[in-house]
Formats: structure tokens, sequence, C-alpha cells
């Protein structure tokens, strides 16, 4: 205060510095080789070839710095050299690469004419995952330096150009002809003759209609079963090979490191196999179904049938029937083979990818993990990945120098959020050192307690709490005897139950997907097998994301576990069912 003045207050200028993580904001993003123009991509490639000159081939054969210091220069600007080597032949290779995809489809249209569109297609993506295979594995082993720079990019459009190559020389033969000696009709010609001799009777014989009115199955029933059947293997076969090319580029680079043997390989992709059949098979016999009754419909054969009194819902009955079968077959294989062969691969898997061996399933004693430098032992019974909660979760606390307990915490409920553990209806038992008697503190309701944050624990139980817990490697006599041992120590199976319901659900899912594709299949008619594929396609991710959304309100304790897994089938098998009743008037 001011004498004779009015009141005031001393004005303070302080620059204040912003917090760390504020100012990592501002900072302009780091850029790589990928966000640079065509003149800086240039420009980082000369600079890192002259680099490398100036530091000379050999890291030892520069005086005047430790061996360290200069092989780590040398590695460092060799690293630079191939990044900008590899982005500039990639920037090049998929422009060609277009063009060749563009000459490819012209002999590949004009010999797939009578396959139809869909023939066509389907080859096609085989071409295109074939250069995705090949052009990611190649580029991978080029930035690590196990391939040169400029064969990664381009190793792709090597693999492109012999096809392109044979398949142009091709087109200047007839269907049927050229020099490449062709199996097929030779061998269709010799079935067909042993079949008309293993058929045919004396002339005069007149047992042979009666043999014909005892057959179980129709010679039309026959037809469209083996029609349906032929169209399904080579799609079963062609689903099947890009899982196994998706899955192949995930395992190259793991094989190349560990120098893993091609017998290790083929030994995954054989337990491989049945794990992904209950995804494999629906896809494939729906895709299979409508593009059968496309290709009776371009052909006239439909009319034919029609024609001769047959009726198109009796038509689809050898369809649904070859499906029922093949339901219960895949529910074997899911049942028995899957929950043994995921566990094989997986172990297959870590061995190609030298990583330690995972545990699997749900042992009756729950798991162990030691936390860092071995100071405390964790113990939970089940773990919800969907939530994200540890039931029955304990911990030991040891004191190592004393060989002794220190403390037991026990919470049926533990949730890790933030930096955290939040925990409910826990107890805490203190040991003291010496001859004093233990306490016991009881917590009711929900505690904070400050552990070690679950990604500590040892690797196997890090990965099985970011992905699965190994349920779904488990058979429905293996849950179910899971389901009632839990569900007598009171913990929360809801999970579980809508697993095992999922599983039997996902049994029928061919016959289903079939019910509900045949009817559009034969509203597409004429149009051609490609509109059957794009129909097929588009009604798999509906079935899926209507499965999905049911099982995740199941998963809330929205719907019962039987609800959530049998409403999406019922649902479209009862809409499938009467679009083909509508289809046939």
């Amino acid at each position: 205060t001011r004498d004779g003045g009015d009141a005031g207050f001393e004005k303070i200028t302080q620059r204040m510095e912003l917090a760390p993580f504020i100012q990592r904001l501002l900072e302009p993003p780091n850029r790589v080789v990928r966000d640079f123009s065509w003149p800086e991509l240039w420009g980082a490639y000369r600079d890192a070839s002259t680099a490398l000159d100036a530091l000379g081939p050999e890291p030892a054969a520069r005086p005047g710095a430790p061996r360290e210091l200069r092989t780590l220069d040398w590695q460092d600007a060799r690293r630079r050299l191939r990044q900008a080597s590899i982005e500039l032949h990639q920037r090049l290779a998929i422009p060609f690469t277009a063009l060749l995809f563009a000459l490819i489809a012209v002999p590949l249209g004009a010999r797939r004419a009578r396959g139809g569109k869909g023939a066509g297609f389907a080859l096609s993506l085989l071409v295109i995952a074939i250069y995705w295979l090949v052009f990611t594995v190649a580029r991978n082993q080029a930035q690590q330096g196990r391939l040169p720079a400029i064969l990664g990019p381009w190793a792709g459009n090597l693999v492109l150009l012999p096809w392109l190559a044979i398949g142009i020389w091709r087109m200047r033969f007839r269907a049927g002809e050229g020099p490449v000696f062709r199996p097929g009709p030779w061998l269709e010609r010799g079935i067909s003759r042993l079949r008309v001799s293993g058929r045919e009777s004396p002339v005069g014989d007149r047992r042979q209609p009666r043999s014909n009115r005892r057959r179980w199955v129709g010679i039309l029933d026959q037809y469209i079963a083996t029609h349906y059947l032929r169209v399904l293997v080579v799609t079963l076969a062609s689903a099947y090979a890009i899982f196994g090319l998706v899955e192949l580029r995930g395992l190259s680079d793991g094989a190349l490191r560990t120098h893993a043997s091609l017998g290790s390989i083929l030994e995954y992709f054989g337990y491989f196999a049945p794990t992904v059949l209950q995804l494999v098979l629906p896809l494939a016999c729906l895709v299979a179904a409508v593009v059968s009754f496309t290709l009776l419909a371009r052909t006239g054969e439909l009319v034919a049938i029609r024609s001769s009194g047959v009726s198109l819902v009796r038509a689809t009955v050898p369809v649904l029937a070859v499906t029922l079968f093949l339901c219960g077959a895949q529910f074997l294989v899911q049942d028995r083979i899957a929950p043994t062969a995921g566990r094989r691969a997986q172990e297959v898997q870590d061995r190609i990818m030298g990583r330690p061996p995972r545990t699997h399933g749900l042992p009756s004693a729950g798991r162990w993990s030691f936390g860092p430098e071995g100071r405390r032992l964790y113990h939970y019974r089940v773990y919800d990945r969907e939530s994200q909660t540890f039931h029955g979760f304990g911990v030991f606390t040891l004191d190592r120098e004393n060989s002794r307990f220190i403390d037991h915490r026990f919470a049926e409920r533990a949730r890790w959020i933030g930096n955290q553990w939040q925990l409910e209806r826990s107890w805490l038992r203190e040991f003291p050192h010496g001859s004093g008697d233990a306490t016991t503190q009881i917590l009711e309701g929900t505690t904070v307690a400050r552990l070690d944050p679950p990604s500590t624990f040892a690797a196997q139980d890090a990965a099985l709490m970011s992905s699965n817990d190994g349920s779904d490697l488990m058979s429905l006599e293996d849950l179910g005897r899971q389901i009632a041992v839990l569900e007598d120590r009171g913990y929360d199976v809801t999970r579980l139950q809508v697993l095992r319901q999922s599983t039997l659900a996902q049994s029928v899912a061919p016959l289903v997907m079939v019910l509900l594709g045949l009817p559009f299949a034969l509203w597409v008619g004429r149009r051609g097998s490609l509109y059957g594929v794009g129909v097929a396609i588009l009604l798999v991710l509906v079935y899926w994301a209507a499965f999905a959304v049911s099982r995740a309100l199941g998963l809330e304790t929205l719907l019962r576990p039987v609800v959530a897994a049998w409403a999406p089938n019922l649902f479209f098998g009862a809409l499938g069912l009467l679009l083909l009743l509508e289809a046939e008037r």
C-alpha cells in the first residue's frame, strides 16, 4: 500500500516450462523413409551412400577410433542406406506390379472363359495372395539384411513374370490343347468307362430297371451332390491356401532366424489345418452351394430339372444332406481333434519362433507366477479376458534373505486399473518376524493395493493374459468339467458357458449358411457365379457380425448363454428356409 494512493499488487512475470509430454506433442512427428518425398528420399539415399563410402567397407581398416565405435558407425550407415534403397525400389516395383496384374488378367480371362467369371476371380485372388506373400517376406528379409536391397521389393514381380510368359505363350493354343500333358480328361474318360462297364447288363436282362427302382439315392440327387462336392473341394482348398499363405508369412521370419527345417513347418501346418476348419468349412459350403446352383442355372440344367417335375426345394435336398453330414464331421474334428492339434501347433510354432513353450488349459490348481526379482509370488484361479478380471487372486510377499513369508493377501476379484490394483472382498494376513502372532485384516468392499503390474508376470502368463486362457483349446467334456468345478467354488462361469454353447452352435453353421445362401443363388440365376461369390461373401459378413454381437451380449449376461449362442442360427436358418420357399413360388 502506498501513502495517499490506491492499493495494488506487484506484477511478476515468470516463464513456465511446459510438461515434457506436452512438449513432445508440440514437436514435429518423427519421419521415416516411408514419409519422404522423392527428392527427400533420393537425398537420404545419397547421404547414406556417401557416409558409407567415407567409412570404407572394412570397419577395422579405419584407424583412430575403438573397433566397437567404428563397427557401430559402419552398421548405422549401412542400415540407413539399406532402408532408403528398399524404399526406392519399392516405389518403382509396386506400379510395375499393377501393369503385370493387368497383363496376367488377359490370359486368365481368355483361358477361363468356359469356367465362368467365378473361376477367373478365384484364380486372380490366388495370384494376388502369392504375390503378397512373396513380396512381404522378401521385403522383410531385405530389411534385416538377409537379402539384397534390390531383390526384396522386386521378388514378387520376379515370381509373376514366368507366370505371365507361360500364360501368353499358351494363348496360342485352343482350350484343351497344348504341349502340357493334361491327365484330367484322360482320367474322366477312364472312370466313365469303368462306371459304364460296371452298370451294363446283358442284352435282354430285365432286372436292371428293378435295381434302379431300389436305389436309395436317385441319379439326379447324385449329380447335384457330386457337382456340389466338386466345387466344395476347390473352394475348401482355396480357402486353406489363403489361410496357409497368411500363416506362412508370420512364420517366415522366425523360421529363417532359427533355421527351422522344412519338416517343422510342414508339421505345424499339419496341426494347424484342423484348428481353422470351423472358420473355413462354413465359408466353403456357402460359396460352393451358391456357385453350384448359379452354374446349373447358367447352363440351363436348372430349367431342365424343373421341367422334369422336380421342384427347386427338392433339388436342394442333396446339398442340404451333404452339408448336414459335414456339420457332424466338423463337430467331431472341433471337439476331438482340434484341441489336441491346437496345442501341438502352438508347441511347434514356439519352437520355430524360438520362444519358450506356452502352457494351456485351465489347471485345477490355478496359475502361479513370480513378480520382478522374485519378491512376490502371484496366484490366480481364473482370468477373464473380456473384463480383465482375476478371480481367486492371491499374493505372497517373500523375504528372500530369511526364507519366509512376510504377508499373504487374497481377493475374490482383482483388476489392474491405471497404476494400481482394485481388490474386491479381500483380506490381508501378516506374519511378523520372530515369535509374534500373525494378524489378519478383513477388508470389506473394494480396496486399492499397489503391487506389481500384470505385465511383469512370467512371459507365458503375460502372453496368456493378452491373448486367451487356453479354454478354446479344450473339448466340450473338459469345458463341462471346468464349469462344474468353478461353479461349485462360487466363480463366475458365464464366459465358459457361452464358449461351450458357441462351440455347439458353430458346428451347425455350415448348414445355416447354406440355407441362407441357396435362395440368393436361385435368384441370381444366369448372372454368373461371380455374383454368387459376392452374395456369399456379404452373407458371411452379416452372419458372423450377428454371431459376434449375440455372443457379446451373452458375455455381458444380457442374454442367457444358450440364447446368445443359438439365436443367430435359429434366426438366419428360419430366414433362409422362408426365402427358399419364396424362391420356389
